[in-house]
């Protein structure tokens, strides 16, 4: 699904004009981007929780040249599904 699609989605669920629902969809992404960047958690009771966490280097093997290569650590971002989500799903 595109941001497109996502809003066209909304604003005909809503009723509401696709800029109204661009702008709101723009801010619940620029907040939830605050959030973890922040390295808080975020969390969408019913629909899963965003967290920030941070992966350790490693070492791996360049499959075309054979050589090993160090990947550095670095932060990631975990989504762990809610219940109804999951449920959706099945």
């Amino acid at each position: 699904m595109s941001k497109t699609f996502l809003i066209r989605a909304v604003a005909l669920q809503t009723r509401q004009p696709k800029r109204t629902v661009a702008r709101t969809i723009d801010a619940f992404l620029e907040c939830l981007t605050d959030l973890l960047g922040g390295r808080s958690k975020a969390t969408l009771t019913g629909f899963g929780s965003f967290r920030v966490r941070r992966r350790e280097s490693r070492r791996v093997v360049h499959i075309r040249t054979g050589e090993s290569i160090t990947i550095p650590a670095a932060r990631v971002v975990r989504f762990k599904a809610g219940s109804r989500l999951k449920k959706a799903i099945r």
